[in-house]
């Protein structure tokens, strides 16, 4: 057997195991993104085994969190797949099965954009002040999963709407903050619906965001919702929330 094919195969059987010890304590990953040591096994193990095989990853991911249980492990192991060149083409395949609630969402994109971040600046790419964005392929397959949610699991989940916080302005797209470095909160529903620029299920949507319901029919057309469930103007709640 090839030196690269030996090397994956000790990857693979590698991470098999250390996931599996997830079963015992899963891992709690730093709130600044930085390289904790399960983080630094991981990313290594997934850059070796994703020269040859980067979908056994996502696999993986899907296995811990559907058979396993493993709701944190699998969406670390997502989220480093997410940064990763190789594995990011199988992102839409397996993150619709690997996240189950919106929960899952949002520990995904901000692993990435915490673990993300922390690699520029390591790497002296962005300064303190700055937020690496998401992955493009990331956020495609984060806005396509959305769309499955619906209205119940959603507003479970909606923590700023039982508890104001201020915005954050950068988003899901990165870019400047005024925290000089700080750890940043994880995303709220609201920030990643702006972030990914999400405008369907527009119900959904203006829920999240807060948008007062249309003013008339010809607004109502336009908002999206006369394409969903509700086809019809309802007067009664024009321009209210």
């Amino acid at each position: 057997m090839p030196a690269l094919g030996r090397d994956v195969k000790k990857a693979k059987e590698a991470m098999i195991n250390m996931v599996s010890s997830a079963m015992i304590q899963e891992p709690k990953p730093s709130a600044d993104g930085s390289a904790d040591e399960f983080i630094l096994q991981y990313t290594d193990m997934i850059q070796t085994i994703s020269a040859t095989d980067p979908e056994f990853c996502l696999k993986l991911a899907l296995y811990v969190r559907a058979d396993l249980g493993l709701r944190v492990s699998a969406n670390l192991v997502a989220a480093l797949c997410a940064l990763n060149e190789n594995c990011r083409p199988y992102l839409c395949v397996y993150l619709p099965a690997i996240i189950n609630l919106p929960t899952d969402w949002l520990q995904i994109a901000t692993l990435a954009r915490d673990i993300g971040t922390q690699r520029e600046r390591d790497a002296g790419i962005i300064d303190g002040s700055r937020t690496a964005p998401l992955p493009a392929a990331l956020r495609r397959a984060l806005a396509d999963v959305f769309a499955r949610f619906n209205e119940h699991s959603l507003a479970k989940y909606n923590k700023e709407a039982k508890k104001p916080k201020p915005e954050d302005a950068d988003g899901a797209s990165g870019g400047d903050s005024d925290d000089d470095g700080a750890p940043k909160p994880p995303y709220t529903l609201k920030q990643m619906v702006r972030g990914l620029h999400i405008s369907r299920p527009a119900s959904l949507v203006m829920g999240l965001v807060g948008a007062k319901y249309p003013r008339d029919e010809a607004e109502f057309v336009r908002s999206g919702l006369a394409q969903e469930e509700s086809k019809t103007f309802d007067p009664a709640r024009a321009n209210t929330r």
